[in-house]
């Protein structure tokens, strides 16, 4: 796993993850900027389901699970589908 930058809030809303868990799973993630469609309604429909000190939606750049167990596989690319943040202690 990596992480960007997450000191401070405004160092947040520009930082990048990735996950990587062997062949199985795949996430990266981005910052949804200035560039991306905005469909004038953003709000936040689902919460994470973990309590986080600071959390934002973002854009998954990579989304993509190929393992056993589910019955299928997936590989998604540029949706907002992904929320960045710091777990609380």
């Amino acid at each position: 796993m990596k992480v960007g930058n997450m000191e401070g809030h405004h160092a947040m809303h520009d930082a990048s993850t990735s996950l990587r868990a062997g062949t199985i799973v795949g996430v990266e993630t981005r910052a949804i900027g200035g560039n991306d469609h905005l469909c004038g309604n953003e709000n936040v429909y689902y919460a994470p389901l973990a309590k986080l000190v600071h959390s934002m939606p973002a854009v998954a750049e990579l989304d993509e699970y190929d393992g056993p167990g589910l019955g299928v596989i997936w590989t998604l690319h540029g949706k907002r589908s992904a929320f960045v943040g710091r777990f609380a202690l």
